[in-house]
C-alpha cells in the first residue's frame, strides 16, 4: 500500500516536472520566435522591393 503511495507521490512529482520543464521551453522560444518572424518579415520586404526595382518600368499609353 505504502509502494504505491510512493509511485503516485512519484508520478505526480516528475508530471510536474515535466511540465514545469515545457512552460519553460515556451517562455525562452517565444521571443525566439518573434525575431525569427521579424526577420522573415524583413526578408520578404526587401525582397519585393527589389522587385520592384528590378521591374522595367512601363508608361501606361505604351503602344509597344
Amino acid at each position: 500500500m505504502a509502494e504505491a503511495g510512493q509511485r503516485q507521490g512519484r508520478q505526480s512529482a516528475y508530471q510536474s516536472l515535466i511540465t514545469d520543464v515545457l512552460q519553460f521551453r515556451l517562455h525562452l522560444a517565444s521571443p525566439i520566435r518573434d525575431i525569427v518572424l521579424r526577420n522573415e518579415r524583413l526578408d520578404a520586404s526587401k525582397a519585393l522591393t527589389a522587385d520592384i526595382k528590378l521591374r522595367p518600368f512601363r508608361r501606361r499609353n505604351s503602344t509597344a
